[in-house]
Formats: C-alpha cells, structure tokens, sequence
C-alpha cells in the first residue's frame, strides 16, 4: 500500500504543490471519516426499505441450493 501511495502522491504533490495536495487529502480522509454519521442518521430506514430485496435475494439463492 505504501509502495503505491509513494507513485500516486508524488505526481499530486508536483502538479499542486505539498500544502494544497495535504490539505485536499485532509478534506478527502475527513469525509470519507464523517460518512458514518449518514449511516447513523439514515441506516435503519436503509435497512428497513431493502427487506423485500433481502428476501428476493434470499429465496433465489435457497432455489439455486446456495444456502446452508
């Protein structure tokens, strides 16, 4: 993971300059940090309205015999 980071940060840090490269990757690591708090908020409603394609899926997978 680092050996791959090290290629794609190098470029980034050239085309926009260290400070404004870091403070994106911030921003970026922040959000996706904060995404929780959409599952928090939303989550049981999520669940809640996916039952019936659950259950779809379910009854598919035990006609194919993929349940045990």
């Amino acid at each position: 993971m680092s050996f791959a980071v090290s290629y794609g940060i190098t470029p980034w840090v050239t085309g926009m300059g260290l400070q404004n490269a870091f403070i994106v990757a911030a921003f970026v690591g922040l959000a996706q940090t904060l995404s929780f708090l959409l599952f928090v908020r939303y989550g049981r409603h999520l669940r809640e309205i996916s039952v019936s394609r659950y259950r779809k899926y379910v009854q598919e997978m035990a006609a194919a015999g993929l349940i045990h």
